[in-house]
């Protein structure tokens, strides 16, 4: 995979003033390179700087790129890794398309007529999650 085709722009310009980034708390993970403990850290030292744009080079969970776009910045973001760069795509640069319920439902409910792979718990068992958190 080439580097050009994991990198995206989102111009942040109304995004703030149209959603209600109060009551939304950005998902904790378990990945070992996060910057979610940072992301206040990083904010609060460049909240002097006079700047409209944000270039998240190694955006990898998007804390940091997401917390930019909480304070109304244009972000650019960047990962390498598929999974980081679809994920990516669609909590910075999407701004419009929002999951119905019965979607997000049927998401996080098991189906009796799908066969499930069990990658991460045969190959990570104990690495970053407990076995129930495997299942």
């Amino acid at each position: 995979m080439d580097m050009q085709s994991t990198l995206f722009n989102y111009n942040n310009q109304d995004f703030k003033s149209q959603n209600n980034f109060d009551s939304f708390k950005f998902p904790s993970t378990r990945y070992q390179g996060s910057k979610l403990k940072l992301v206040d850290w990083i904010i609060n030292e460049t909240k002097n700087y006079s700047y409209e744009t944000v270039l998240d080079a190694f955006g990898g969970t998007g804390s940091v790129s997401y917390s930019y776009k909480k304070i109304g910045k244009e972000v650019t973001y960047n990962d390498i890794l598929k999974f980081n760069y679809q994920f990516g795509k669609a909590l910075i640069e999407n701004n419009d398309m929002k999951l119905r319920n019965e979607s997000v439902n049927f998401i996080l409910n098991p189906h009796d007529d799908i066969e499930y792979k069990t990658i991460i718990q045969d190959n990570f068992k104990d690495t970053y999650f407990t076995d129930d958190e495997n299942k």
